[in-house]
């Protein structure tokens, strides 16, 4: 039987409709107060068309539950629920890119970390990861990119460290931080991360200023993961940055849901949407009301550029690949170029001619993947 399903919404009340005839259909919002009239009569009901059938709502929410199915502990050697993900977990992800991007991951030969030496390392470089977890795919959904996480190379006082922002999630703590690169390898074997190192060019490793770096990684060290920038490094259009079946005027009926769900959901798009409205501790549907009162489309807030520099909740806030940026701009590698380092995703950089595509990889590595372009 064909059919259309709804999501009806004022970013406070939801109803779910299915229509299976043709012609006019009504349907009531009840006990509604007098404050949700009035953003109604201002702003309308924002209707939101499913794609598939709902009949398959429910299961296509299990799989996107799968997606996160797993690493209960951070124990790795117990499996399914160890801190690596589980099979069921990496198929479900990879999967899903599969699926919605046209990608596909496949299995390397060579399953085993490499030990290679790391006085080849130098600072500036830079390092991509990928973990088939839920996070790392959502990154690669909504950005197109074939990476999940960023890292950055440092040498400091003969002693190579890895600089990234992270979540926390296989790691002894989260936020701005830096490890020793025997322990943060250790770290990644753990997560269950893949881990590729793609050196910069030799000529911007000569130029990069290590010590201007750690002078600015030390004001910023310990600063939370920037989840407040999590989605506006890949948004910045009203309507052109999202995968073709996800409308960006679904996020402001998704994430009042998220935040009902998840700690993090009530700062991954309410205090940016302040930012760009000049306001602060506003809810979604209180932001809705001033889009209405201005005219405004919530694809003419995504399209307004995150700027370095700004404030939330007393911190900077930077995603992993925001953050190296910010470390290659304090290095000095954009000295005459205006660059927002919030607004890079991991694709942004390995699409960088910044990246050594001619490097010359120490053998263990062409052994172990001769049709890699990296290590």
């Amino acid at each position: 039987m064909c059919g259309d399903a709804f999501l009806l919404t004022n970013f406070k009340n939801y109803h779910l409709a299915a229509t299976y005839l043709p012609g006019v259909h009504r349907y009531i919002f009840k006990d509604l107060t007098a404050e949700e009239v009035q953003v109604i009569k201002d702003s309308g009901i924002y209707i939101y068309r499913f794609c598939d059938k709902i009949v398959n709502i429910l299961p296509d929410i299990l799989k996107t539950y799968l997606l996160w199915f797993g690493q209960f502990i951070d124990n790795p050697n117990v499996p399914w629920i160890g801190s690596h993900p589980n099979p069921l977990q990496e198929w479900a992800n990879v999967n899903m890119i599969k699926l919605g991007n046209g990608y596909e991951w496949k299995k390397r030969e060579h399953q085993t970390l490499l030990n290679i030496d790391k006085n080849l390392i130098q600072s500036g470089d830079f390092f991509s990861l990928i973990r088939f977890n839920g996070n790392d795919v959502a990154v690669q959904y909504g950005s197109g990119s074939h990476s999940g996480h960023a890292t950055m190379a440092l040498w400091i006082d003969d002693e190579l460290y890895i600089l990234e922002s992270n979540v926390n999630k296989g790691w002894p703590k989260g936020g701005l931080q830096k490890n020793k690169w025997e322990d943060w390898l250790q770290y990644t074997q753990d997560a269950g991360d893949h881990v590729t190192w793609m050196p910069i060019r030799q000529d911007l490793r000569d130029k990069f200023d290590a010590e201007a770096t750690l002078e600015w990684f030390n004001s910023v060290e310990g600063m939370p993961y920037g989840f407040e920038n999590f989605l506006y490094g890949w948004i910045d259009t009203p309507n052109d940055n999202t995968p073709k079946i996800l409308d960006p005027n679904w996020l402001p009926a998704l994430f009042p849901i998220v935040e009902k769900v998840s700690s993090k959901g009530g700062i991954l798009f309410a205090p940016a949407m302040n930012k760009r409205v000049g306001t602060e501790g506003l809810d979604i549907y209180q932001i809705a009301e001033i889009l209405a009162q201005k005219n405004m489309t919530w694809g003419d807030l995504f399209a307004m550029v995150e700027q370095d520099g700004w404030i939330y909740d007393g911190h900077y806030s930077y995603v992993c690949s925001a953050f190296v940026v910010a470390l290659w701009k304090a290095g000095g590698l954009f000295d005459g170029m205006e660059i927002n380092a919030v607004e890079f995703t991991p694709k942004d950089i390995y699409q960088m001619d910044w990246i050594d595509k001619d490097y010359d990889f120490p053998p263990e590595c062409r052994e172990a993947n001769p049709d890699a372009e990296f290590c």
